[in-house]
């Protein structure tokens, strides 16, 4: 499966965003927005979402080691979705 992918150095704090904006119907906006990460070697804090988007800082996590943070949104109308980001660490 192919996810976004970033790059990250373990001592940098950066934001990350899902865009909802093509996917979701006319009319429709995010009501809630949950991250998860799949080690709890990388810190997810600070997340917050917008009518369309969805945004996350990530920090930590160790050299070599990829990561899948998840962000599962509902929708006003009711919809439930995932969109998965891979998060490599690498010393840069």
């Amino acid at each position: 499966m192919s996810f976004p992918s970033f790059v990250k150095d373990p001592d940098a704090r950066l934001d990350y965003e899902v865009d909802w904006s093509e996917w979701l119907s006319t009319g429709d906006t995010i009501i809630t927005s949950t991250w998860e990460c799949d080690d709890a070697a990388l810190v997810l804090d600070d997340d917050a979402h917008d009518d369309d988007s969805a945004t996350v800082f990530a920090s930590g996590g160790v050299i070599g080691t990829s990561y899948l943070m998840v962000n599962r949104i509902e929708t006003a109308q009711g919809r439930i979705n995932d969109q998965t980001i891979k998060l490599k660490i690498k010393a840069t």
